[in-house]
This record gives structure tokens, sequence and C-alpha cells, in this order.
């Protein structure tokens, strides 16, 4: 069995205005296109939806993470279903 380690970084913490539960969700939808996001500057990025603090080429922050990735955060951040 693959467990994965979640490392909750401090950056987590302070995510970027435009980085929404409902911007998530429109990832989640969307087949093509960007599947990722970056928590520092908001910028859309051409990552996998597995993407894990990957640099951002708009603001070059390690914060890019993946729609996966951003379901976990989000829940982790803000409690599940809120």
């Amino acid at each position: 069995m693959y467990v994965r380690k979640i490392v909750f970084h401090e950056h987590a913490l302070a995510m970027h205005e435009t980085v929404t539960r409902a911007r998530v969700k429109q990832l989640s939808r969307e087949k093509v296109g960007p599947m990722a996001l970056c928590i520092a500057c908001g910028a859309d990025a051409n990552e996998p939806p597995q993407a894990y603090m990957a640099h951002c080429t708009r603001c070059g922050a390690p914060s890019v993470y993946g729609r996966d990735e951003l379901i976990v955060l989000m829940e982790m951040r803000h409690g599940k279903g809120q």
C-alpha cells in the first residue's frame, strides 16, 4: 500500500485570495487546460493534478499545487465541507 506523507507547509496557510474552493472545483470539472494553481500569486499552472510544491513560472515560488493537492490543502486549512 502506498501512503503519502502530507506536510502542511507554513506558506499553505496564506493562500492567494483568488485560490478559492469554487476555482478548485472548476479545475476538477475541466479536462483540458491548467490543472494547478500557484497559492502564492494565484496564477494558473500547466502542471499535473498531483503537482506538489512545483515552481511557479510567474512568481518563482515553489507554491504550485495540482487540483488533487489543492483539495487536500483546503480540507486541512478549512475543514471538510466548509
